[in-house]
């Protein structure tokens, strides 16, 4: 059982990282000004730290990817970056500064307290797979449908968080 509970985890952090570098790659600007607004005092290292936030999802994917020992590293890794993204947007939301989220592609979303919650979902799949990966016996790498299914559930309803619970943000065109 914590075999299946970590692969679920790790599949989760895996779609997520997917889907966020796919969306920033389809709407570069979009990311890099949004990016550029919650962090005014970078100036012109938004832009190579908008590089550096989507090469870390791609590396990180890749590495969750590639077996165990390597997705046990990716893991710790990536729950540092949901950290980062949560402080980076915490800042956002104290300073009030209404700024898009392009976390998964171009949006009307503001962001919001919603954000937090699906950081805080990440750091938890991650903090859960840590946790339980070194105990479990790794399942086969003929995937059950089941866990990836969940996993693909799990995804979709964090990116539809706010949604899903009533969130009135404001949306900018």
């Amino acid at each position: 059982m914590t075999a299946y509970l970590a692969e679920v985890c790790r599949l989760y952090v895996l779609f997520i990282l997917v889907l966020a570098f796919t969306g920033k790659a389809l709407s570069w600007r979009a990311f890099r000004r949004g990016l550029g607004e919650l962090l005014p005092t970078w100036g012109p290292l938004v832009q190579l730290g908008a590089v550096a936030v989507m090469a870390a999802e791609a590396l990180l994917a890749a590495l969750l990817m590639a077996g165990q020992e390597l997705a046990y590293g990716a893991a710790a890794a990536a729950l540092s970056l949901f950290l980062a993204f949560s402080a980076v947007v915490a800042k956002g939301l104290i300073d009030r500064r209404e700024v898009r989220c392009s976390c998964f592609g171009a949006s009307g979303h503001v962001i919001s307290r919603w954000d937090l919650l699906r950081n805080a979902l990440l750091v938890a799949a991650c903090a859960a797979y840590l946790a339980l990966a070194p105990r479990a016996v790794a399942p086969s790498q003929d995937h059950d449908p089941a866990l990836v299914a969940f996993a693909g559930l799990a995804t979709l309803i964090t990116l539809q968080l706010g949604r899903m619970l009533g969130a009135r943000g404001k949306r900018r065109p």
